[in-house]
């Protein structure tokens, strides 16, 4: 039934599934608008506009009106939103696994390899250390520890990769050696990261098969060598083949060429999803790293992407995720010295190991300041953190409570990341 034939039949017009996902995108993406024009001149990055704009919408604040949440966020619709967002998800993801070209890293490879992996090793241990307090006083009994265990150090080791492009570009360090060697760091983070979370959805799924979860990692090692090997000079030849030049003033990405670049990524996206049994968004992943850039072609692919990705789908995956947030949750004594925990934990284990690294590592002249700074920058969280605690929260093993904890640090650390570097770093 359509919404002009309910209206005229006396029914609501918000009762078609298409009318309601309709009215709620509209919501959220002016809601989004509005709180970027608010913090933007703030000096906050889109990011924390997007975020905080979702929890607004969710039963942290407007969706604790009975009439608003029932009238344009009824659990009943929620469904269809989630899948729409994880649409656009896997179009961010991929635009950002773009700038995933560790070739363009040159002779800063190896000290932005040795400051990624002391920010994530240092934090993990940490993480992991902190974990069983928070397993013993909000965990779930039912939810294994070592899953647990696992799952939080993951969440504290992590690097916003856009987010930290963005801040630097903004900033003008994009241009300095700190904001370069940063931006490598934060680019073998995510390829670490990534890694590590491959392998931490596998145990979740596959609890108590170990011999299973293991298979699983090898079955997403061969299809990254299969693409890397046989899909990316496939699209090489595609390129100089039907690919435009910029010098010659036309756009590098042709019908075809777009075409195929998108069956692949939903092929890639289902192959991880439905065959490997992790998420779709680790297709994206692969298919972002094997994307060729020859002739700026990867750029003009994300600029094409892009615009409609950022203004219209991951708007609806921030708000998806504040209707899940409920800070009202963290009414406790407890919930709040886990919350001091885990930002003591993300923010002081980042900062301490990158800057360490920073400063120490052979073949980073870095000063005390520079040092800082880069640890600063490589504290952020992002969209990073709140993709992986969603994967968390789905997969059950985190509760609504340490959800939101988690949601707090990621706000916290992003908002925390550009001021201090203009402090910082000027």
């Amino acid at each position: 039934m359509t919404a002009a034939t309910m209206a005229l039949a006396g029914g609501p017009v918000l009762g078609t599934p298409l009318s309601l996902l309709l009215l709620q995108m509209l919501v959220i993406i002016i809601v989004c608008r509005i709180m970027a024009m608010i913090l933007g001149r703030l000096g906050q990055p889109r990011v924390v506009a997007e975020i905080l704009a979702g929890i607004l919408l969710g039963p942290t604040a407007l969706s604790r009106i009975p009439a608003f949440a029932h009238t344009i966020f009824p659990a009943t619709s929620l469904p269809a939103l989630s899948l729409i967002a994880n649409i656009g998800l896997i179009l961010f993801i991929y635009i950002t696994s773009l700038e995933l070209e560790l070739s363009r890293m040159g002779k800063q490879l190896r000290q932005s390899a040795l400051i990624s992996l002391s920010g994530i090793i240092i934090p993990f241990g940490l993480g992991a250390a902190a974990s069983v307090h928070i397993y013993h006083v909000l965990g779930d009994p039912d939810v294994s520890y070592t899953s647990f265990m696992l799952f939080i150090a993951t969440a504290m080791s992590v690097t916003a990769l856009p987010v930290l492009a963005r801040i630097l570009t903004e900033t003008g360090c994009i241009r300095t050696t700190v904001g370069q060697v940063a931006l490598a760091a934060a680019a073998v983070d995510d390829v670490v990261a990534w890694t590590l979370m491959v392998v931490v959805v596998a145990i979740l799924n596959n609890t108590g098969q170990n011999i299973f979860a293991l298979y699983v990692f090898l079955v997403v090692v061969g299809f990254t060598a299969f693409m890397w090997t046989a899909v990316r000079p496939l699209l090489r030849v595609m390129v100089l083949r039907w690919g435009r030049h910029k010098s010659e003033g036309q756009p590098t990405v042709t019908p075809i060429l777009l075409f195929t670049v998108l069956v692949l990524l939903l092929a890639s996206a289902w192959f991880t999803e439905s065959v490997c049994g992790i998420h779709a968004l680790f297709g994206a992943v692969i298919m972002g790293v094997v994307t060729p850039h020859d002739y700026g072609f990867a750029e003009a692919i994300a600029e094409r992407l892009e615009d409609l990705t950022t203004q219209l789908f991951l708007p609806l995956y921030f708000a998806y995720t504040g209707l899940k947030t409920q800070i009202g949750s963290l009414s406790t004594g407890t919930a709040w010295s886990v919350e001091f925990l885990v930002l003591s934990t993300a923010i002081g284990g980042k900062i301490i190991g990158c800057t360490l690294a920073g400063r120490y590592a052979p073949g980073a002249p870095f000063s005390w300041r520079e040092s800082l700074a880069i640890g600063v920058l490589m504290s952020n969280k992002g969209l990073v953190e709140l993709v992986i605690l969603n994967i968390g929260l789905e997969a059950g093993v985190i509760s609504d409570t340490v959800f939101a904890i988690m949601v707090v640090m990621a706000i916290v650390t992003t908002m925390m990341t550009q001021p201090l570097i203009r402090v910082i770093y000027p």
